[in-house]
């Protein structure tokens, strides 16, 4: 089967699936063999109609595919792969309407109900930490320090408040703050931190969902500021999510294979607690986790599911999430996916959003960056998840539920795809480059006791290390080619990491692992 043919069966019309309106020859279904192209919709009227998702996937012969030869050795899609990755929602009356059904709690299918439209009903900033760079006043330090004292006494939390606003102060801190306050809004950590960042505020989904986004930074500066007792010299933004959520998709473990991304990290099919609804003794798997723990990661999940399992029906929470659903036409017992992006660390830094006030025009560009841009058929985000026709995924069209997610508007004029500016390696350092060659020496058995000064021993040491490299021809003959290469890889680098005048190599990489060892001692 070739990619058209894929492409084509995705959306083609049955009894029981509704139809796309337009083929991959951009010519309307049931037209006429031989129709003119002229006549039919254009793709770009495809951009009207942001909704119809389906029928950009159809609209796309992703490069390098063609009609499969018999002896071609490209992978040919079964009809197992097509229908067991459950694209999109069948109508009720199919033959595997029950499969691609939501149960609800008793296990029944709800087949006189028909699934929405696949469509995207929400998009939001859901979480929000900034660190502030802030000292306590002493007046704050000590009322909080007595308060502190009595939640400790009774061993839970009590009532402080801060800023005009209601708070519970935990018996326990968290990391390096001794003082960790929450409520519904926001949590606040305070207290003593080695970079000067006295303050840690994290704005809550609640309050993120009821507000716009510069009113959430500008409540955080005030809780930080209230909380401190001194104004703040500086913030920056430490976790940023966006989230979207959509009805009218199904997502299954098959899927798993089928995610394209550029992190080194693996997409998991995950049967966390977050992600899984318990129905009897089965545990229903419901996400995906894709690069958990990276600087930037991404999570696709029922969040149905998720609210149900982790939430009573008279929680906040769960009521605030399943009445937007409803708003939005969400019945009960049917799916809501959620597809969220996290950033945090390094790569804030590289997409230039650690400074809090400067976020909310990049939002979209953010979202684009990560899952790829409706504009574009085959995107380029840094997750997406494909439909398989060629043995080379990068190059396969962008599944239509995904192309649902794409569709996700948070507000700002940019949809340009945030620019990414990765740091720049200065190779490694003289400790890490000492600590290869004492390895390497000790493991080969060329490491002995010897008297002397250190510099004494470390010229010994460098000495045997040349004797072995000298005895080594493959090494020797590309030597000079791969020190040419190096050479012009850091040409334009100057880290200062240059052994100071009068003094020797072995002095500068004595002091250098000093400084290494008593930092991470």
């Amino acid at each position: 089967m070739t990619c058209q043919e894929l492409a084509r069966n995705i959306a083609a019309p049955t009894t029981d699936v509704e139809a796309c309106d337009v083929t991959n020859r951009r010519t309307p279904l049931g037209a006429a063999t031989g129709r003119s192209q002229a006549s039919a919709p254009r793709v770009g009227a495809l951009a009207q109609n942001p909704s119809s998702a389906v029928e950009r996937a159809s609209c796309v012969v992703p490069r390098g595919c063609g009609p499969a030869s018999a002896g071609s050795s490209r992978r040919r899609p079964s009809s197992d792969d097509v229908t067991g990755r459950a694209l999109m929602a069948r109508r009720p009356g199919s033959s595997n309407t029950r499969a691609l059904t939501p149960p609800d709690s008793a296990g029944r299918t709800h087949d006189n109900e028909a699934p929405p439209h696949p469509r995207l009903i929400q998009c939001r900033v859901d979480a929000l930490r900034i660190a502030y760079r802030v000292e306590l006043s002493r007046r704050q330090e000590l009322e909080l320090a007595d308060a502190l004292r009595i939640a400790q006494q009774i061993g839970g939390e009590i009532r402080y408040v801060v800023g005009g606003t209601l708070f519970a102060l935990k018996h326990k801190g968290a990391r390096d703050k001794a003082y960790r306050l929450t409520n519904d809004d926001a949590t606040i950590l305070a207290g003593g931190d080695r970079y000067g960042f006295g303050v840690v505020v994290e704005v809550r989904a609640k309050f993120l969902a009821n507000n716009i986004f510069d009113d959430a930074v500008n409540f955080a500066w005030d809780l930080a500021k209230a909380v401190s007792g001194n104004t703040p010299d500086e913030e920056r933004v430490r976790r940023l999510d966006l989230c979207a959520d959509a009805l009218g998709v199904e997502f299954g473990e098959g899927d798993t294979e089928n995610f394209v991304s550029r992190a080194r990290r693996r997409v998991f099919h995950h049967p966390g607690a977050d992600y899984a609804l318990s129905s009897g003794a089965k545990l229903r798997y419901t996400g995906f986790c894709i690069a958990p723990k990276n600087p930037i990661s991404a999570r696709l999940y029922n969040k149905v599911a998720e609210l149900q399992s982790r939430y009573q029906p008279s929680d906040e929470k769960r009521v605030m999430e399943e009445t937007a659903f409803r708003a939005a036409g969400w019945n009960e017992g049917s799916s809501a996916w959620r597809l969220e992006v996290q950033l945090q660390g390094d790569v804030l830094d590289e997409l230039d959003l650690r400074d809090a006030r400067s976020v909310q025009p990049k939002l979209n560009s953010i979202w684009v960056y990560a899952f790829g841009s409706p504009n574009d058929c085959i995107g380029d985000g840094w997750c997406r998840l494909v439909v398989r026709c060629t043995t080379r995924r990068e190059r396969d069209p962008v599944d239509p539920r995904w192309a649902v997610f794409q569709q996700a508007d948070f507000g700002s004029r940019d949809s340009t795809p945030a620019k990414r500016v990765q740091r720049v390696r200065g190779g490694p350092s003289l400790a890490h480059a000492l600590g290869t060659l004492r390895s390497y020496l000790a493991g080969s058995g060329r490491l002995p006791v010897v008297d002397g000064s250190p510099e004494d021993v470390l010229a010994k040491d460098l000495a045997a290390f040349a004797d072995v490299v000298t005895h080594e021809p493959e090494l020797l003959s590309t030597y000079l080619k791969r020190r040419e290469g190096a050479r012009a890889r850091f040409a334009s680098r100057d880290d200062g990491r240059v052994a100071p005048e009068g003094r020797g190599i072995c002095a500068a990489l004595l002091d250098d692992d000093l400084d290494f060892e008593e930092g991470f001692g």
